[in-house]
């Protein structure tokens, strides 16, 4: 007889003991994840801090608060900028305080076979080509943005989908702002509104539905006369050759109805309220739908912005990161570098650079700081109002190798500290030192490839950086 049949409860039992180990230990594994990441949070909420008596926190306060206007951030760096969990953690610590009024400058990087931004999913008709500033010549006008896209046929089509931002309802009016080449001609269709109700059922799932789309009428900028967006109020007078208008078109995005061919004001509102009423625990989520066309030969699509029209004073963070990029690569095309940090205007400048330059096969400490002198120089005669801050690279060790050269870039990056009007934040100390990198991979907070972090690792070293950031600018409100 089988013993399974003559013994039905023991092996039952057997059954239980086996599914209990699998529960608990899965659980065990998911606590001291959830316990390590904790810990590692605790240790970095506040290990480090920004120099406060650095002349340009007052400067910034003063452009800022003297005309009640957005706050303007550019970060500029390697594949820890781009993505989304570093930058997107800085900028949720920021937001606590200052409500964010436009999305920032966005890229399709999935175009270009990369990863980021979730906020922003795109498709294209026609051929365009991804060019970026490690591939391509000065001629396709790639700047601190690090990729572009490149048609050479008239009509050649971009959808592009924003999902909802946070703190940014897209069923308000709005802005969008396209960037492309100098002088390039573009169009942007008939926008339509999608509204997903997601509700919560009784087993906890979460279920989206669709409500009608919602057509947008598009007002371009030239046609919307006394439409001015308080995005672009920043004091010009900060900045040296700032009137580069013609590098982007903005969009206003005026009146909304239920179909492409009437228009009602309030008719979104209303229908949102009418559903509101019913879903009773629901949530919504929107994405806007538009279709970029360029409207001749030759046309460089640079990025895509979207701004809250009813908001006048908050927070604009453009995060522009670049997969293998390098400091020097900014000095390849300095015109450009020059065009596009006048176009955005950014109060402050943050530049995340140093991993890829730890790992190079040879390195020249002498050329490098000249380098970064270069750029300093140059950001200060752009933008001589703006303050800049330097963020130390964390602590790597690629394929469980450590780098050749990081005692060496972070000894050029102390010597620009003491030599320039820039403030200096140390990721790698805010790690816990260099020894504390096995303690961080332990936790499960680093990749495989001991490279790049997992999203809970950038997030920590964001909130840590944010942190420190929005400790200093309260001081100044």
């Amino acid at each position: 007889m089988d013993v399974n049949q003559k013994y039905p409860k023991a092996k039952k039992a057997t059954f239980l003991i086996l599914s209990l180990y699998v529960i608990i230990t899965l659980m065990s594994t998911t606590l001291s994840w959830v316990w390590a990441g904790e810990m590692q949070k605790t240790s970095l909420l506040n290990p480090q801090y920004l120099d406060e008596t650095a002349k340009f926190w007052h400067s910034i306060h003063t452009n800022v608060s003297a005309s009640n206007q957005n706050f303007v951030i550019m970060h500029l760096g390697d594949s820890h900028v781009q993505t989304p969990h570093f930058g997107g953690a800085i900028k949720s610590v920021l937001s606590s305080a200052l409500p964010p009024s436009a999305s920032g400058l966005l890229f399709p990087y999935s175009l270009c076979k990369s990863y980021g931004p979730p906020q922003l999913i795109a498709d294209t008709a026609g051929t365009w080509t991804c060019s970026t500033l490690l591939t391509s010549s000065p001629s396709r006008g790639i700047g601190p943005q690090g990729y572009v896209l490149y048609s050479q046929e008239s009509g050649s089509k971009i959808q592009l989908k924003f999902n909802s931002l946070p703190g940014i309802k897209l069923s308000h009016p709005l802005f969008v702002r396209i960037f492309h080449g100098e002088g390039h001609q573009v169009n942007l269709a008939t926008c339509s509104l999608h509204v997903y109700t997601q509700k919560t059922t009784a087993r906890g799932s979460q279920k989206l539905k669709r409500a009608s789309a919602v057509y947008i009428r598009r007002v371009e900028s030239d046609q919307k006369s006394n439409l001015d967006p308080v995005h672009l109020k920043n004091n010009s007078s900060n900045f040296q050759n700032a009137n580069y208008n013609k590098m982007q078109t903005e969009f206003y995005l005026s009146e909304l109805s239920t179909s492409p061919a009437s228009s009602s004001k309030g008719q979104l509102s209303s229908a949102i309220q009418s559903k509101n009423n019913d879903t009773g625990n629901a949530s919504e989520h929107e994405i806007l739908s538009c279709m970029l066309q360029s409207l001749q030969s030759n046309f460089v699509f640079k990025g895509v912005e979207t701004f809250n029209s009813k908001i006048s004073a908050g927070l604009v963070y453009h995060k522009m990161g670049l997969v293998g990029a390098k400091m020097p690569n900014l000095l390849m095309d300095s015109l450009e570098l020059r065009k596009q940090i006048s176009l955005l205007r950014s109060h402050l400048i943050i530049l995340s650079y140093g991993t890829n330059e730890s790992y190079a096969p040879v390195f020249n400490l002498e050329k490098y700081v000249t380098e970064w002198e270069k750029l300093l120089y140059l950001l200060q005669q752009i933008a001589p109002q703006a303050g800049i801050i330097l963020t130390f690279p964390p602590y790597t060790q690629a394929n469980g190798k450590k780098a050749a050269w990081d005692k060496e870039v972070r000894l050029a990056l102390n010597q620009i500290l003491q030599r320039y009007q820039v403030v200096g934040y140390d990721l790698g100390r805010a790690m816990g030192g260099e020894e504390a990198f096995i303690n961080w991979y332990r936790a499960g907070l680093v990749k495989k490839d001991g490279l790049h972090f997992e999203a809970l690792g950038y997030k920590l070293q964001g909130e840590s950086f944010g942190d420190a950031l929005l400790k200093v600018l309260s001081k100044y409100k």
